[in-house]
């Protein structure tokens, strides 16, 4: 097939122009001139440490992981299960409430059982709650999905917090702005890709349950084909989840599981 075209359903392209490859050459030139400058804008012998580099990349894949159903979950709710908008909104909005009443209950146990042990249980529960969403189906009760949601946002309340911590602990206090910084970009980088695959992914599992049938959009195909495309979708999102469970205990160094003071 002729490489610039997308088909109707998946919306998927493949650009074949020069210019679209520029951010990839920036990049990789902003990165070998700031390992040679004496000042870099961007510090990247921080990457060295492992405490550092361990807190970026497993919040990096939390969010990568969780944006899938930030993505995905209003589709489910309205083409599968027929809610309307209203109703969706107050569905989804367990995550959120639950992230807010549980992050300062995340960081206080963080401060007495140690980093290490309650962004690995977050991260489990994160794993096994996006697990379950591969088990939904078309008549699930929209109350036991929004508990799985609630789930979702205890995940994130138990991670969150104490990995922040983690990470700003793990540099000098001449890096913190810096540290800030990375922190937000690993935030806005992973839910930005995560939601971009979460949809390439929904889209090739619907098609692919379509079989020979043709819609104009995958939220035109059929509800049976599109669980097959959730399911994928969160397959997918936690195998992400749990890579971000094993960088966050095996790379992380153990003295982050029990105390971590800046320039450690």
């Amino acid at each position: 097939p002729d490489p610039d075209v997308a088909g109707p359903v998946t919306g998927c392209t493949f650009p074949t122009d020069p210019r679209e490859r520029l951010p990839i050459v920036a990049g990789a030139a902003f990165i070998a001139v700031e390992r040679r400058v004496s000042q870099p804008t961007v510090d990247l012998t921080l990457f060295q440490n492992r405490g550092f580099s361990a807190a970026v990349a497993s919040a990096f894949l939390s969010f990568t992981a969780v944006s899938f159903n930030m993505l995905l979950m209003p589709f489910y709710f309205q083409y599968v299960l027929n809610e309307p908008p209203d109703r969706t909104g107050l569905f989804l909005i367990g995550a959120p409430l639950t992230m807010m009443v549980m992050a300062p209950i995340g960081g206080w146990l963080a401060d007495r059982s140690g980093f290490l042990v309650i962004t690995a249980i977050g991260l489990g529960i994160e794993v096994v709650s996006l697990g379950s969403l591969t088990l939904l189906g078309m008549d699930t009760n929209p109350l036991v999905v929004m508990g799985q949601l609630m789930l979702v946002g205890l995940a994130l309340a138990l991670f969150n917090s104490p990995n922040s911590s983690a990470l700003f602990g793990s540099v000098p206090p001449s890096h913190l702005g810096l540290v800030g910084g990375f922190q937000a970009l690993s935030r806005n980088l992973g839910q930005s890709i995560g939601q971009s695959i979460a949809g390439v992914i929904w889209s090739i599992g619907t098609v692919a349950a379509l079989g020979d049938a043709v819609v104009g959009s995958t939220h035109q195909a059929p509800p049976e084909a599109m669980m097959a495309g959730f399911r994928l979708a969160f397959g997918v999102s936690t195998v992400i989840a749990g890579a971000a469970l094993v960088v966050s205990v095996l790379a992380r160094p153990r003295a982050t599981s029990t105390s971590m003071t800046p320039g450690t």
